[in-house]
């Protein structure tokens, strides 16, 4: 089985990212870890997904291209929120009207 070292996630992951400190192991010790069968037996694809969401500044360059495609979930745009709707005018509480008048007498 190739190492993740010669067989990167994605062109970008490249030997000097592999070798970045993501807290106290290299980007390539958690790819290995992910990989093994201690480490959950992940498939390269998934251990990479993993490790570059986990530690997105030292290991993000290693994110499958499939992810790289797709924009981050914080950087996506939310369209506005639709105004709220009117107030049921039935509930509210309007003066009452004034009494009509008396018949004018004839």
């Amino acid at each position: 089985r190739r190492t993740t070292a010669t067989m990167p996630c994605a062109p970008s992951c490249t030997p000097t990212v592999l070798a970045n400190r993501a807290g106290a192991f290299s980007c390539a010790a958690r790819l290995g870890w992910l990989q093994s069968t201690r480490g959950g037996g992940l498939t390269e694809h998934a251990a990479c997904t993993t490790v570059a969401g986990e530690f997105p500044v030292e290991c993000g360059d290693c994110a499958p291209l499939s992810l790289v495609a797709q924009p981050h979930a914080a950087s996506r745009v939310v369209p506005p929120a639709a105004p709220p709707p009117s107030p049921p005018w039935h509930l509210l509480k309007l003066p009452r009207p004034s009494p009509p008048p008396p018949p004018l007498p004839p």
